[in-house]
């Protein structure tokens, strides 16, 4: 069964990533290590990286012993910086169709589908990393 809520996979690898980072501040994680521990690409995980190094939200140290940190602290790190940084600024969209014009008078759902995504992005402005990891959502264990 399909996902209701769908975030970009960079989106999700974005979030994962920097859980994992914030998991573990104390020291500077390898892109292949952080790729085996989320299951994904190394290829893709490279570009989702380099987006976060260039917004700020991570730094990079090159070279056999070193990988990437956190650059600020996690609880001032909100999801929705995540989300944005990765794919934009979210948009509330009216219709499933993504149509300017519908054949019904007015549309099937409502407002459901721009109330929802309203939510989900009230959600990610509220959420630090910070959050994430203390309340058990985090994908790793210490």
């Amino acid at each position: 069964m399909a996902n209701i809520v769908h975030f970009s996979e960079a989106a999700s690898i974005g979030f994962h990533a920097m859980v994992l980072l914030a998991r573990f501040p104390e020291k500077e994680m390898h892109r292949h290590d952080i790729a085996v521990i989320i299951h994904v690409s190394e290829a893709h995980l490279s570009k989702v990286l380099q987006r976060l190094r260039r917004a700020g939200l991570i730094n990079a140290v090159r070279g056999p012993n070193g990988g990437y940190k956190l650059a600020v602290d996690p609880a001032t790190i909100f999801l929705r910086n995540i989300y944005v940084t990765i794919d934009g600024e979210p948009e509330r969209p009216g219709c499933l169709l993504n149509s300017p014009r519908c054949v019904a008078k007015s549309c099937l759902l409502g407002n459901l589908i721009s109330d929802l995504s309203g939510q989900v992005d009230d959600f990610l402005a509220k959420t630090t990393l910070q959050m994430v990891c203390c309340s058990g959502m985090a994908i790793v264990e210490k």
